[in-house]
């Protein structure tokens, strides 16, 4: 997915979700910013029924997203429940990104 972050005041917490029909697993997450600027990201697992409520991280610490590729596959909730949110915190921004990629990487728990 690629967003283009402005400011962190366009992305409202909530505003970019993953949704699994099954139980997932993720195994790494990574991204990387066009032009000069970072943005600092954090996911969390929200709950079905209160998709609005901030929920679990689920990197064990953020991730910043520069002009060079930086990823994870440290989790301290990798665990994703069938019908659960996965939303992108986008913690901060410094510099002017003109935009910034993101993924997951996942497997479906069946």
């Amino acid at each position: 997915s690629m967003i283009n972050p402005t400011s962190t005041n366009n992305f409202s917490d909530g505003a970019i979700v993953v949704r699994f029909p099954l139980a997932a697993t993720i195994t790494e997450a990574g991204c990387h910013s066009l032009q000069a600027g970072t943005t600092t990201i954090q996911l969390d697992e929200r709950l079905e029924a209160t998709p609005g409520t901030a929920g679990t991280d689920i990197l064990t610490s953020v991730i910043s997203c520069g002009i060079t590729f930086a990823s994870t596959s440290a989790f301290g909730n990798s665990t994703i429940a069938n019908n659960a949110f996965v939303n992108l915190d986008i913690d901060s921004m410094v510099g002017s990104p003109s935009s910034t990629v993101f993924y997951f990487d996942y497997t479906l728990d069946d």
